[in-house]
């Protein structure tokens, strides 16, 4: 494995795939749930390594800051739906080493920001390594 190599500063990446509202992802299958996981995980790694972000094992990864901004297509959802629509988004991040873990030990996850884009319906994540 290589070395972890710190970023200078926070790394913005942009996923064109916008999370289930809360409700949708209570009616999901656990098969379902866990495609979504997995597809999210592996996305956001694969944007960040572009940015120079590297695997570690999970005993080096660092507390992280991630701040999320949501573009719906139509309409913004309740704040409820929209945070807990985040949990696969999150999850993935965990399970693919970007974050060691989404307890607040770990992680610092300010509520999520949404507006409307009714072209191009986006995630914008930005990750920064705390000290």
């Amino acid at each position: 494995m290589s070395k972890h190599r710190r970023l200078n500063g926070p790394t913005t990446i942009t996923l064109y795939a916008v999370p289930p509202s809360l409700n949708k992802l209570m009616r999901m299958h656990w098969a379902a749930k866990s495609r979504l996981r997995s597809k999210y995980g592996n996305a956001v790694f694969a944007l960040l390594s572009a940015k120079g972000w590297r695997f570690r094992e999970k005993n080096n990864i660092p507390r992280a800051s991630v701040k999320i901004i949501v573009y719906q297509r139509t309409r913004r959802l309740d704040q409820d739906n929209l945070i807990g629509g985040m949990k696969p988004l999150i999850d993935g991040m965990r399970d693919a080493g970007v974050i060691r873990n989404d307890s607040p030990a770990w992680i610092d996850f300010p509520a999520p920001v949404q507006g409307v884009d009714r072209e191009y319906p986006r995630v914008a994540i930005t990750v920064e390594e705390l000290p």
